[in-house]
């Protein structure tokens, strides 16, 4: 999916591809996984589940632990083209707090992320 999302950008350009990514087209959701796109200022320039979510900064944004989850990947994102990043999130679907796993790449000046519930 995260490979996905970087194939399409360089293919159809940031503007398209974030709207096709946010406008949830047929492709970019599947089930509770989904593509987000974040400048490395923290700000989400594409979210594939909530398009609300689209024009916010995040750097200041805690999980369900207390940790700045989205600084946190900022950070790795200058040490590693290619990461894992944990934290708890809650469950769009049962509301439950839960741990979640992203897997992160670096593309440019983009952050392109796709997480999953550890259940």
């Amino acid at each position: 999916m995260v490979q996905k999302a970087i194939d399409h950008i360089h293919a159809v350009g940031k503007e398209q591809a974030f709207a096709d990514i946010t406008g949830k087209k047929p492709g970019w959701i599947d089930r509770d996984l989904y593509p987000v796109v974040f400048d490395r200022e923290g700000n989400n320039l594409a979210h594939g589940q909530n398009p609300k979510m689209v024009g916010k900064n995040f750097l200041g944004v805690t999980d369900a632990g207390g940790t700045a989850f989205i600084s946190e990947r900022m950070e790795l994102a200058k040490t590693h083209t290619s990461y894992w990043h944990d934290y708890k999130y809650k469950d769009p679907v049962t509301k439950a707090i839960l741990p979640k796993t992203s897997y992160c790449q670096t593309s440019d000046d983009l952050i392109v992320c796709a997480g999953v519930y550890k259940r």
